[in-house]
């Protein structure tokens, strides 16, 4: 079954973190240990900068407000970017209104491997890395809309990686794509709401999808609805081998304990 949570019921977990030195802020939406889904959100200053790093784990990241630096490109929302596991990507540099991302792993990660310290740790894996520009959100064309809109952001590729945007008009339904032979999705509002079991899922409400589960259905509530929707490859054989993450090497710092 989808998990889902709001906004709302997120904003409630809003902490102060310091990593790598870095100090910001993140709520977390999923962020159980194991093998479940985790997604959170940085809430960065002009000056916090991530230096270069690397994850174990898939990873996107939605850029939902301000603007800055990933490495060499200017992101701002609602920019995606994936990376799969032990691709390094950075720095991340918030410009003067600082910046705002969602991070949404395939899997809970615990910890960051800054470059090029750890690159010891940098396994010789395939090495993807996606950056789409601003995705058109505009939640005022939702009164005017008389169709489901689905427009594309990372084109589908073989082992399932994509995103689409999809518009859904008011108190309408619509079925976000299948996620079978990928490695699972998410879904973030952009714009208006949904409606989920008598509940609004307001602007940044989030819902995990598992790849074994039909295409989640998806009710706009009455001012439509924008939802991007992230969808994992399927996950290759080495990233179930076990690694023991208290051997890192010098330069990672293990996430849980910002």
């Amino acid at each position: 079954m989808a998990r889902i949570v709001s906004a709302a019921a997120a904003a409630n977990s809003r902490r102060q973190h310091t990593l790598d030195g870095v100090t910001y802020w993140r709520t977390d939406y999923f962020n159980t240990a194991g093998e479940a889904p985790q997604a959170f959100i940085v809430e960065k200053s002009p000056g916090d900068v991530s230096r270069p790093h690397f994850h174990r784990e898939n990873e996107f990241q939605v850029f939902v407000r301000g603007a800055g630096l990933f490495g060499r490109h200017a992101v701002r929302a609602y920019a995606v970017h994936y990376s799969g596991a032990y691709t390094g990507y950075g720095p991340i540099v918030p410009g003067e209104q600082g910046l705002a991302y969602f991070t949404l792993r395939d899997r809970h990660d615990s910890a960051a491997f800054y470059l090029p310290e750890s690159m010891p740790r940098m396994r010789r894996v395939p090495k993807t890395f996606r950056l789409s520009e601003p995705v058109p959100v505009d939640p005022s064309q939702l009164a005017t809309l008389d169709a489901v809109q689905t427009v594309p952001v990372l084109a589908r590729e073989a082992d399932g990686l994509a995103s689409v945007l999809l518009r859904v008009p008011a108190r309408q339904q619509a079925l976000a794509p299948a996620p079978e032979g990928s490695g699972g999705q998410f879904l973030v509002v952009v714009g208006g709401s949904l409606q989920s079991a008598g509940e609004a899922l307001g602007v940044h409400s989030c819902i995990a999808v598992a790849a074994d589960e039909g295409a989640f259905a998806l009710r706009a509530g009455d001012a439509g609805a924008e939802v991007l929707v992230l969808q994992f490859p399927r996950r290759a054989a080495w990233q179930d081998e076990s690694e023991d993450v208290q051997a890192a090497a010098p330069g990672s710092v293990l996430a849980s304990k910002a």
